[in-house]
């Protein structure tokens, strides 16, 4: 039973702002060492907003004169190793470390990792399973939540805990055992660590579709309920159809964010709705080009 669970706090609301981190490095199923680091955010995304530093007690003062997190990175993986990550909700986590990637114009390190949120809703039966829930579960003391430090060892003896129900010796037993798949993170994108039933798989772009079309070749997201009813799956299959490379997230490589419910109309600079949308527009900020279209604008070029 070997991994690091990680935690990451953010300075604003943009996920590619990361204030600072923890690690917690486990070793033959006990903490083996832990580790601390602030950092300032990359450039053009570090500015801290109230409501963030209301919850994480973090701010500009305190990350003053330590190193942006560009070069606070390689302290970072030369703590992780080559083992797993663990993250209570990896998603965001797993996305703190694209978005800021992104953002410093550095590329994308390669780590395998997995979700202790989607484990917990696997094995137990809470109310909820955010970490405050679970950790009352196994017994752990949270006590300064949204300290990275607390987390991170919170999470870690979560997975430790449910390992333990589960009588599985490794990790990847322990995902074995309840039908997870591993998630994967590198300079070429990354995949979610989910249950294997509830994976969608993107649809294959269509090879003959035709080049001409706005559409092909454009790397797409959605994000909300396109105004027509159309599922999202649908709406991917139509985006291969024409050529176009469907995506779950917003990356560095998107080159068309779509709000699905927004009206072309209300479409204005400010009118930032969902956090795909935040984060497109920091990305445009850093140099990428993404355009963003509404819903209906999207639906024309279905036609």
């Amino acid at each position: 039973m070997r991994f690091v669970a990680l935690d990451f706090e953010t300075a604003n609301s943009f996920r590619g702002s990361p204030c600072a981190a923890a690690a917690v490095v486990i070793d033959e199923g006990r903490i083996a060492s832990r580790h601390r680091w602030l950092m300032r955010p990359p450039e053009g995304v570090d500015h801290f907003e109230p409501f963030n530093m209301a919850v994480h007690g973090i701010g500009p003062q305190d990350v003053m004169g330590e190193p942006r997190f560009a070069k606070r990175l390689p302290d970072i993986l030369s703590a992780i190793g080559n083992r797993p990550v663990v993250g209570h909700n990896a998603s965001f986590d797993i996305g703190v470390i694209r978005h800021a990637c992104s953002a410093s114009s550095i590329e994308t390190p390669e780590l395998t990792y997995t979700c202790s949120v989607v484990l917990a809703r696997t094995m137990l039966d809470l109310p909820s399973y955010s970490l405050p829930y679970c950790a009352n579960e196994i017994g752990f003391p949270l006590g300064d939540h949204h300290n990275p430090s607390v987390d991170a060892e919170a999470a870690a003896q979560l997975v430790i805990e449910l390992a333990r129900r589960a009588d599985a010796k490794t990790l990847d037993e322990l995902l074995t055992s309840q039908r997870v798949r591993w998630g994967t993170l590198g300079p070429d994108g990354w995949t979610g660590s989910t249950k294997r039933e509830s994976v969608k798989v993107l649809p294959e772009v269509n090879p003959d579709a035709d080049s001409k079309h706005f559409l092909y070749g454009q790397r797409v997201v959605l994000t909300g309920a396109l105004p027509s009813g159309m599922v999202r799956s649908q709406a991917w299959d139509a985006v291969a159809a024409l050529g176009g490379i469907p995506q779950k997230g917003v990356t560095s490589t998107t080159t068309l964010l779509v709000l699905a419910e927004l009206d072309p109309t209300r479409l204005k600079p400010g009118s930032d709705t969902s956090t795909k949308h935040r984060e497109a527009l920091a990305l445009r900020q850093a140099g990428h080009q993404i355009e963003i279209m509404a819903g209906q604008d999207f639906l024309a070029l279905l036609d």
